[in-house]
């Protein structure tokens, strides 16, 4: 979702964005499938299912709060801080899985982003 924010402006994939133009939500895949824009992940190349914020809205109440503390607790980690004290064995499996695979997506989207603005033409 933040790649495609630095790409398309902040109100890309913002539900007050399409509460303001409805005409949106069927073009980012509230209901299904996207009709325009982008069609795959920017990152996977897999077909977008729906909109990435409202897979999030519809994820089981448990598994939004810990993708909720997941996206807080990442700079933390990347900072060098653990989620429980004690050393790196000492941390959950799947948290520390977790904030593994957050930081390459971060480092994959940011390869993407440079990527994708390399290659538009230069305005004259």
């Amino acid at each position: 979702m933040r790649l495609a924010r630095a790409l398309a402006g902040p109100e890309f994939y913002d539900c007050a964005a399409c509460d303001r133009n409805p005409g949106l939500k069927p073009r980012l895949g509230h209901d299904g499938p996207p009709a325009a824009l982008w069609l795959e992940n920017l990152l996977t190349a897999e077909p977008l299912t729906r909109c990435p914020i409202r897979q999030l809205q519809l994820a089981p109440p448990e598994l939004q709060a810990e993708l909720d503390r997941d996206r807080r607790t990442l700079p933390l980690y990347q900072a060098g801080h653990l989620l429980i004290a004690g050393g790196i064995s000492d941390q959950p499996a799947r948290w520390l899985e977790t904030m593994q695979e957050m930081a390459e997506l971060e480092e994959q989207a940011q390869a993407t982003y440079l990527k994708i603005k390399a290659e538009e033409p230069v305005a004259s």
